[in-house]
Formats: C-alpha cells, sequence, structure tokens
C-alpha cells in the first residue's frame, strides 16, 4: 500500500500487523511526529523507539530524543547525544546505565569539562565502568 502510495491504508495495515516500525518510520516520513510518538510509546518496540530517537535528536527536540534512546536501550548514542549537546545532567543519568566503554567517555567528559570539572561523577563512573585504577588515581589527584 506504501509503495503504491496509499498511505492511509499502509498506516491502516501496519498498525493492524503491529508494524510498529514501519508505522513510525512512515509518520516521521509524513511529518506526523506527535502521532509517531503516540505509536512508539504505546508499542514499546526498541526499534521504533530507536528511529523515532534519530529522527528526533536530527529535529533538535533532544529531551524527547533522549526518552527514545532510554526507551530503546540506545544508552552510548544518548551518551554520544548528551556530550555533542553539553547536557550534563542528562549525560550522568543516561551514562549510568551504559555499557562501561560509554561510562567512561562520560567519566572522561566530566573529568574534563570545560567550566567547571566534575571529580565526584568522573570517579564514580570509572569505578563502575571497572577502571578502579583510574578512579583511584583521579581520586588523590
Amino acid at each position: 500500500m506504501e509503495s503504491t502510495g496509499e498511505i492511509e491504508s499502509a498506516l491502516r495495515y501496519y498498525e493492524l500487523g503491529h508494524d510498529w516500525l514501519s508505522l513510525v518510520r512512515l509518520l516521521c516520513y509524513l511529518g506526523n511526529y506527535d502521532e509517531a510518538v503516540k505509536m512508539a510509546e504505546k508499542a514499546e518496540d526498541k526499534a521504533s523507539a530507536y528511529h523515532l530517537a534519530r529522527t528526533l535528536e536530527d529535529k533538535g527536540e533532544l529531551e524527547t530524543a533522549m526518552n527514545f534512546y532510554s526507551r530503546a536501550g540506545a544508552y552510548g548514542h544518548a551518551v554520544r547525544m548528551c556530550k555533542e549537546n553539553n547536557m550534563p545532567d542528562e549525560l550522568w543519568a543516561m551514562a549510568l546505565h551504559a555499557e562501561p566503554l560509554e561510562m567512561a567517555e562520560a567519566a572522561k567528559y566530566f573529568e574534563n569539562e570545560a567550566d567547571q570539572p566534575n571529580f565526584d561523577r568522573a570517579i564514580r563512573l570509572y569505578h563502575k565502568a571497572g577502571y578502579d585504577s583510574k578512579a583511584l588515581e583521579l581520586a588523590f589527584s
């Protein structure tokens, strides 16, 4: 239906078939982001949440994008986005759930924060990521 331009039918069939990724993808393509958000929340589907997060990040809707990265379990992407957009509080929240490598990257961000380094957060993340020697080195410097 989508390939022949019957968009309304395609949307209906994607929903009936529980093809949440295709439904959210098409809604985003149409610019119907509010409906895409509703569908992604209703579906609790990681692939559709991830697609929506990437789309919203591209649009500059960072808070909502971060919410959907979290729903998708894509904490590494959330960490990257927070670092790129100077969102330290959000970075802290996402890094606590991320993989060790992303935790260490977030710790480095906090350690080297230009305005005001946050050594406490850096130490905690290094420790949680398994970089105990780095955490101790930073704690005693």
